[in-house]
């Protein structure tokens, strides 16, 4: 697997985790609102890292651009997750088939940009 086709990959993974827990973005904003991260703030950290150093491993192999530190590249994509889902109710009123729709068409917006943005 491709170091792009595994940043895809793991795009599809985040999107589809805050599809089937929507309430947790709200629950992760509001934490840190309140200052009160502490406990999700170890784990976070494990998961960053290991992010950051699979994508360094991309750039070092010339797979990813590397002109932009690589913790850049993942938090690029986490905001793109997040930002998407805090305010997701104005993308897309109406039943349950609109929401999929603009679900799919917004990660397709961001597998299709954020590929081409971190392509070298």
């Amino acid at each position: 697997m491709t170091s792009l086709d595994r940043m895809s990959e793991s795009i599809r993974a985040y999107f589809a985790f805050f599809q089937e827990h929507p309430r947790f973005v709200k629950l992760l904003a509001r934490a840190q609102l309140e200052g009160g991260d502490e406990g999700i703030q170890p784990m976070s950290a494990d998961l960053i890292a290991r992010g950051t150093e699979v994508i360094a491993r991309g750039q070092a192999s010339g797979e990813l651009r590397s002109d932009v530190p690589a913790a850049f590249l993942l938090t690029g994509f986490l905001s793109l997750v997040v930002q998407y889902f805090q305010s997701r109710g104005s993308f897309a009123a109406g039943s349950a088939e609109d929401q999929r729709r603009t679900d799919e068409a917004y990660l397709a917006f961001i597998l299709r940009v954020y590929r081409q943005g971190i392509a070298p």
